[in-house]
Order: structure tokens, then sequence, then C-alpha cells
């Protein structure tokens, strides 16, 4: 620590929770007078841009009548991104500040070369996406190492120690080897990174300041980076005799043994374990910065108008070193307060993000007050900016919104997703529906034809791609009747044609080179939005990030594979961000904790106090392992903690503080900050609950109304019962649930599938169906054609290949097995008479008919009836019940002769399963047995039995005025197509009830 010595400069430092950029007018004020002309003549340097729009307005509140704004110059903070200002270029003739700086893309795209072929020669492929990862840390490693002024030289100096891993030794070697490689192909480039030029610049600047310069006063305000060249450059400032440097919150009062505890502490040869800096402490960044400019905290004094508040030394205390928190119990409860200070823990994410609008707003019906709301949750701030929006509060976001997350970006990526899946149907309506696509008077003809084509593509698919949907259309368009039918289905493909031509050569890029598939991306979202995709920030900001793309020669990405093309943008966009450009409240904001220093409101709103939020878990480095960090002097990868809580602490002291926390977020269960742990401990009974905010949340989403809902049980007309047209399988459902049969028989609702599900066992068993009947009348059941014609008649089928392979042998060997049944069966005298045959009876007064998958005429004479399943066939209680009559009923229409050219009374009924059970494909039940048992029924008996339920159903239903109750048998109303139309989650005791609420 260097001594203390007489200055000439002034360092000064702000109390938690007081205003930096307040504090900094009015030093300047005092310092240069109030004449205009002499602060236009003042230079300020800042941490970052939002700061200098915080001065700004702190200038503007202390104005009189108008002034001239100094200078003032975002030197950067932690991140890269914050560009040196113009006017510091060409401090000098040559050098790293003579030449371009590499573009963000051209030097991804240069790093993720140089990992890729680095791999490549160790023989490990990677993929493109996990380069463009890989490069994305490799940038940020050689950033830290220039901020901090380390060489390829030290780190090759650098004694990795023995016991280091063998990857962190495998990326430290490729770590060497590709520094050198990096630095050749910027040379060759004649360019520089933006971190080396940096550097460079501000070193010249500090060395202009030194010999003179022009500014009638030099100050730095709230910039707390202790990088080398930054403290070199405050250090210059501090010693000018009309320089000023205001430091953030500096703990002036904490104890100078405390202190020294901190560090950075010297490397002493004969400890065999280093002293380890306290990197997690919210004072250790600051004390290092003070190191680095050669400055003593003796030297450090409050403002002018500094005034003790009494939440400074609990703050201080909430905040000590981690032995120094037994004193607490000591502490009278007076020093253990915040009174300024609330706490509100929501349940989940949404409510909090419910609870910080409300009290957001409850400040903003204030005339003139501030609202700053301050989360490094990107996820809970989306979610804040939804909830006030419902108020229509537009909040500036610093942190702006991802570009997948916007309307832009969501049409990129559902172009990109066809291109991944080759224009799946799920895929192209997505793009097709979306609302930039076909903008203007031809929309609602658009929407017509497109939401004719989703209708059209649901129930299973079979294939994927723009020929595959072209087929469909095209088959049923054949299979259509109507003449109204056939014209609509005929103009929707003449539609589908023209359109898809585009994507049909969008889609041919597949194995292209990546620069045509970017041309091509940007071809077809133009085509698609005629030209309206690239208005607005975000389409501008789209366009520029594709002209960067393409202009940096991306042949590293690879060509254009479809599995990939998702991860690979994913990776590219991950950083992209779009930020409103105007419209916003005028006294609100939303900060992340970089963009929130400097700033001040009347209300403060630290949202997201959980771990992996604040503070976030350190990011992983790939390529410098923490001994090589600590032996560099590199910022461990827990310093973040400490500045998260530097921020926390400064927040504190603020006019009015809430602060928010979830117990559940979307990935689970919430654990609290450590910091907000430490609060809670140290405030004890003295901590106070915004409980009222967390009520109003409540409420503001209850429903207003107190909805009771009944079990449905619709009671129609005598008419529209009997307009009803029976089936034998109605009969399955009706006894079962009631209201089912109902909605699809009387109302005649028919449930819609999902679009291009996968297929299902009513689609198989429609195909299985097909091929038995066939086989029954084109080869009469002949034992080794089976196969043949089922392979045949699939090939016609536009089967997916991944079902083809994982299908195709299940049905081989249950065609087999049926086959081979029907063979023997012939051998005993049971000879099949017919295959897929229809016929209609009346029963209690009313026409029923059924068709039957398979007749057979047993050696006695009398008829078996055989209902094929690719499932299990009905259990004997459902038959006792009455809820499968299927069977019985087709015994009926049989004994009648209702099925042409045969005859004969039923003497069997059974399931022709082909499941596989007990490892073999293939089994039959019989729904009727022969012997004398409780739980089966007579084979003699059982077409009177499923009569009489029949019967009791016809009676009740169709002829009779019994309501048509909802789910009257659940156990054996398996099918849910009608749940959501009933409101079943509402009235069958899966959803809670409030007190006193009946069914």
């Amino acid at each position: 620590m260097p001594e203390q010595g007489d200055r000439t400069h002034r360092l000064l430092t702000v109390r938690f929770g007081q205003n930096p950029a307040d504090v900094a007018v009015s030093e300047i004020f005092s310092r240069v007078g109030s004449d205009p002309l002499a602060i236009a003549g003042a230079l300020v340097f800042l941490p970052n841009n939002r700061a200098i729009k915080a001065l700004t307005e702190a200038f503007v509140r202390r104005a009189e009548g108008g002034l001239l704004l100094p200078k003032m110059v975002a030197l950067g903070d932690l991140a890269l991104d914050e560009a040196i200002a113009p006017f510091l270029d060409g401090l000098d003739a040559g050098g790293p500040s003579a030449q371009n700086v590499i573009s963000p893309i051209d030097r991804l795209m240069l790093l993720a070369e140089l990992v890729r072929d680095s791999r490549k020669a160790t023989g490990a492929a990677l993929q493109p996406a996990e380069c463009l990862r890989l490069a994305r840390y490799l940038a940020a490693a050689i950033d830290e190492l220039t901020i901090e002024g380390r060489s390829l030289a030290d780190l090759k100096e650098t004694d990795p120690g023995g016991e280091l891993a063998e990857h962190w030794m495998a990326a430290y070697s490729e770590l060497i080897d590709l520094l050198p490689l990096y630095q050749a192909q910027l040379q060759k480039r004649g360019e520089c990174d933006a971190a080396t030029r940096r550097n460079v610049l501000l070193g010249a600047l500090a060395e202009r300041l030194r010999a003179g310069h022009p500014y009638g006063l030099v100050a730095a305000v709230g910039v707390s980076t202790a990088a080398p060249a930054i403290a070199n450059l405050l250090a210059c400032v501090s010693r000018l005799s009309d320089g000023l440097v205001l430091f953030p919150a500096i703990d002036l009062e904490m104890e100078e043994e405390d202190w020294q505890k901190l560090g950075p502490h010297p490397k002493v040869e004969e400890q065999l374990k280093p002293q380890r800096s306290l990197e997690t402490h919210p004072q250790f960044h600051l004390k290092l910065l003070l190191e680095r400019m050669a400055v003593n905290r003796a030297e450090i004094a409050f403002g002018e108008n500094d005034k003790p508040q009494s939440q400074q030394k609990a703050i201080a205390d909430i905040f000590c070193l981690p032995g120094k928190t037994a004193k607490w119990r000591d502490l009278p409860s007076a020093q253990k307060k915040l009174p300024e200070m609330r706490l509100a823990e929501a349940d989940d994410s949404a409510q909090e993000a419910t609870i910080v609008a409300i009290a957001a707003r409850e400040m903003l019906e204030q005339p003139g007050r501030r609202v700053a709301i301050i989360t490094p949750d990107r996820e809970l701030g989306l979610r804040i900016t939804a909830q006030l929006a419902r108020w229509d509060i537009k909040v500036d976001d610093s942190a702006g919104v991802p570009v997948l997350r916007t309307p832009h970006g969501g049409m990129l990526w559902a172009v990109l997703s066809c291109f991944s899946s080759q224009f799946a149907a799920q895929d192209l309506l997505a793009l097709w529906k979306h609302p930039l696509v076909s903008r203007g008077e031809e929309r609602p003809e658009w929407l017509q034809n497109v939401r004719a084509l989703d209708l059209l593509l649901r129930g299973p698919a079979t294939d994927v791609g723009l020929a595959a949907i072209a087929v469909k259309i095209a088959e049923a368009k054949d299979r259509a009747k109507n003449p109204d039918n056939v014209l609509k289905l005929g103009e929707l493909a003449n539609w589908f044609e023209v359109e898809s031509v585009p994507l049909a050569e969008f889609a041919t890029l597949s194995g292209k080179t990546m620069s045509q598939l970017i041309t091509g991306v940007v071809d077809l979202l133009t085509n698609l939005s005629d030209g309206a995709y690239w208005l607005g920030a975000t389409g501008r900001q789209l366009a520029t990030f594709f002209e960067d793309l393409q202009g940096s020669a991306p042949a590293v990405l690879g060509l254009a594979n479809p599995a990939v093309i998702l991860p690979l943008f994913t990776e590219l966009l991950a950083e992209v961000s779009v930020r409103p450009t105007y419209g916003s409240h005028p006294r609100i904001a939303l900060y992340g904790l970089l963009e929130a220093r400097l700033q001040s409101a009347d209300l403060l709103i630290c949202a997201g106090l959980n771990e992996d939020s604040w503070p976030r878990n350190p990011a992983p480095d790939p390529w410098l392992a923490p001994h090589i960090r600590r032996e560099l002097g590199l910022a461990s990868l827990d310093r973040n903690i400490g500045l998260a809580a530097h921020d926390l602490a400064s927040f504190l002291g603020a006019p009015q503080v809430l602060l928010t926390r979830a117990r559940r977020n979307s990935s689970g269960p919430a654990i609290a900050s450590r910091f907000l742990l430490r609060l809670k401990a140290f405030l004890g009974e003295n901590l106070q609950m915004a409980s009222d905010l967390v009520d109003w949340a409540k409420a503001l989403d209850a429903a207003e109304l107190d909805i009771r809902v009944d079990r449905p049980a619709p009671s129609p007309s005598r008419e529209q019962r009997l307009s009803a047209k029976l089936s034998v399988t109605d009969f399955d459902n009706i006894l079962a649930d009631p209201y089912s049969f109902y909605a699809r028989k009387i109302l005649r609702v028919l449930p819609e599938k999902a679009v291009a599900t996968e297929p299902d066992a009513a689609w198989k068993g429609s195909i299985i169906h097909d091929v038995l009947d066939a086989w029954a009348k084109k080869d009469h059941y002949a034992q080794d054609a089976l196969l043949p014609r089922a392979h045949n008649m699939l090939a016609k089928t536009n089967l997916h290949p991944t079902y083809r392979a994982l299908w195709l042998p299940r049905i081989n060997a249950a065609l087999e097995w049926i086959a081979l049944a029907v063979a023997e069966g012939r051998e005993h005298g049971r000879e099949p008479v017919a295959s897929e045959v229809s016929g209609a009876t009346e029963l209690a007064g009313v026409k029923i008919k059924g068709r039957v998958d398979r007749l057979d005429r047993l050696a006695d004479g009398t008829l078996a009836i055989v209902d094929y399943k690719t499932g299990k066939g009905a259990s004997h209680a459902e038959v006792l019940g009455g809820f499968k009559l299927q069977l019985g009923l087709l015994g009926l229409l049989a004994d009648k002769g209702a099925f042409k050219d045969v005859h004969g009374k039923s003497g069997q009924f059974e399931y022709w399963s082909l499941r596989k059970e007990k490892g073999e494909f293939g089994n039959v039940v019989s729904a009727a047995k022969s012997g004398r048992n409780k739980s089966t029924i007579l084979a003699e008996d059982f077409v009177a039995h499923c009569v009489k339920f029949a019967t009791q159903a016809i009676d009740a239903y169709i002829t009779g005025d019994e309501a048509f109750l909802a789910k009257a048998h659940p156990d054996f109303a398996k099918y849910a197509d009608y749940d959501q139309l009933m409101r079943a989650a509402e009235w069958d005791g899966r959803m809670p009830l409030e007190t006193g609420d009946t069914l």
C-alpha cells in the first residue's frame, strides 16, 4: 500500500445510496462556477453511455436558465461493448490507434476458424455452432488478457502447476498456440482488436493530459474499473491541478485491518498456500483500483455537501467480512434498521413481475416522481415490461429485447425452422401465419387459404416437405364428392403451387455454401413480407446483421446443413438485442446492473434477488484455468459477485427501495440471494415486508366473478335426438359418456387433430384394414400373398423413412400371425366368407348400421364376428357393463341377414389384436365365452346381452328424454376429445374450489 503523502488533487467518494451524478454536478459547479462557458470547457469521463445520460439529467435538474454541457466521454466498464469516444482517435500517428478495429463479426469468424483448424488437427471435428461458442469465450479471454496488460510471454512464463487437470493443460497449450496465429492474422489484415486499441488510446490520452490540455476541468465520475489503462488515466486525472475523481461508494469507515484483508496480497515465495484476495467483497474492486492508482484510502473524502445518513452504517454492517457477522448479535436494534426499504416475496416470477409493475405504477401516479427498476434477470425484465404494458406504460429497457423474441426474430426463426425440417407442415404454417407475411389488402385472402391448408394438414403426417403437402391436397381433392369442395380444393392446390415456388427454391440450398443460404434467407424474408421485414428499428438491425455476416465470408460456418442451422443461428444471434428508439415513459426505466450505476430515482426496485440472478453464477471459462488466472493476476470468476454486492449496497441507501424475489421461476424452485439472506439475518424483526403489494398482485389477476361450473347435461329436443345416425360403434360411447355422443352425433362437432401429428392408432388401423381387405378380396386369403400385398400397398404410401424403419418390422410379424391363423382355421373348417361388409337393421324403432371387419363360417355353420385391433381389445368389465357393444350388435346384424350374401347365426365374437404380448405379435380375445363364469357371458347369450344395453340407450337418449350427462361413467369414458368442450377440468375435482362452492 503506498504511503499517504501531500496531494494537490481532489479524490472524492459518495455514501451508499447517494446519487453520484448529483454530487458530481455540485462539485463541478463549485469548482468552475456557474459560467456556462466554463462548464462547457470541462471534460468528464464516465463509465458508460447510460452514465452520460444520468449526468446530463443531473445537469438539467441543476440548470436555472440553460447551460452548455461539458464534454462527456464513456470509457467503458467491464463489458467491452462501449466505444471510445471519437475525439480520442488520432492521438498518435502510428500503432494500433491508427489501425482499423476488426469488426465483432469478423473477429468471431476469425477465431472460430482458428479453433476449428486447431481441433481438426487433433482429430476432433466440431460443429460450426460449437466453434462459434468456443470462439466467443476465446475472444473474452483475449480481451481480458489485453485489458490486464498480459502478453503471450506472460502466459508462457506462467507455471501451470503439476496438479492441473489434463483438460486444463490441453486448453492452456491450445491457447498458447492460438494467440500467435490470431495476432498474425490481425497483422496481415492491418487491424487490431478493440481492447488493444483502447489501451493505446487511453495511454496516449493520459500522456496528453500530463503534458497539458485545453480543458478547464477534467473529472472522472463513477468509474470503478480497475483495468491498468483506466487506473493509469484516473491517476493522471487525480494529479492534475484542475482534476477531480469521484469514486462510487467507497467505505471510508471500514476498519483498516479489514480493508487490508481484502487484498490483493503480494506473493511470498516461502508461503506454501498464498493468501487469497476476498474478491467477493463489495469493496475489493475499489481497493484494487486504488492500489493501481497508487492512492491511499485516507486521501479520499466525501463531497462538500455530504450528509451522513443513519442507514449508512447498517448497510456497511450487512456487507461486512464473513468473520464479523458474529458482532450482529451485540448491535442494538436501533442500529439494525433500513426504514426506507421493503421486501416482497412472490410465489413465482409472473407474480413478482406483477408486484414490480404495481409498485412502479403507484409511484408514477405521483407527479414528477421517477422509478428505476433494476434486475440482471432478463426474463424477469421482459415479464415486467409486459405487465406495465397492461396500463400503457412503455418502459425503456437498457438491455433491449433479444432479437429472437421480437416479431422479426420470430419470422426469421420460422424461416430457419422450415429449412431445418425441410418444410414440415407445422413449420410452414407457422411461417405463413406470421403477421409480417403478406401484409396489406391481400392478407385476408391469404389467411383464408392458409387456414384451409391448416385444416387439411391436421392428423398424422406420413412424410414431410412441400411435395408431400401437394400430394395431400391432391388426395383430398380426389376423395371429395361435393362439387363445391372439389372446386375449393382445386383453388387451394393452384394457390399452393404458386406460393410454394420461392420456398422450393429455398429448400434447394441444402448443401450449398453458407453465403448462398444467407442470401436465400434474406430474399425469402423480403419476398414473403413485400419488403416490409426490413422496416423499423428491428428490421434495420437485422439488415445490418445479415450484411455484416455476409461480408465476413463465413466459410467457417461450413455448408448449409439443415441439421445444424438452428443451433448455428442461435449462437450467431445470442448477443443481438433491439432497443426501442422512442415512445418510452419519461419517468421510468429498466436497467441491468452495469447500466444502473450512477442512476437515481425516487423509488428503486431491485428485482430478481435469487441465486444465479443476483448474483449470477460465474460463466464458465473453457480456456483459462483458475490457477492460471491467479498466476496472471486476472480476476477470478467470482469477482462479479463482489460487483453485484456493491451495486446492491449502493441501491439500499436510496430514498425508497423495494426488493423482490420469487420462490419459483421458470426453471423450478429458486434459492434466495446470499445478499438477501444476509439482509434478513441482519434486520431480523425490523425487516419490513410489502405484503400489501403481494395481496394486490394476487387480487389483480383473480377472477372477478364467482364462476361455478355445473356438470353439463344437455337435453336436446326429440327431433334433434332422432336426427342422430347410429352405428354400432356409437353404443360403445353413449352409455359411458353421453355428452361426447351428444357433441359428435347431435351437435356434429368433430374433434380436430393437431397438425402433422405422428401416425396414431387410428391411422395405423386404417392402413391395416385396407391391407387385409385387399388381401381378402383379391388374394382370397392366400397365406403367402399377405406380406407381398402389404409391402406393395405400403410402398405407395408416403410413409416417412423413420416410421417405415420402426413400424414395418412390427407389421410384418403381426401380418404373418394373421396369415398363419387364418390358414390354420381353414384347415379346421373355419372359412372366411366376407371382409369389410356393411349392413343395417332396426332396433327399438331406430335404424342402426354397422361394418364388420371379417365374417368367418365355422365348422358347425355358425358365424364368427372378427374385429381387427392394432391395440388391445375390450375388457370383460367393459363388456359386462354394456360399454362395449360393437361385436354383439354386429352379431345382431348377422342374425337378421343384414350383411349381403351372408346368412347364419352368430356364434363367436373375437378381437384379433396385432399388439405384442408376452414376446409374440398377435392374439385372439373372445368377448364371449362358452363356459360358465361370473365375469364372462355365454356366447349364445352375447347378442341378447348387447341388445339389452343398446335398447336401454335408445330408450333413454334417442326416443326418451334422458339428459346427456358428461362422463356418466368416467372409468369407462377413456377418450378426452370433448373434455375441453364440457369444461371437465372445472367440475371433475381436478381444479380447486373456493370456500362454499358446490358442484
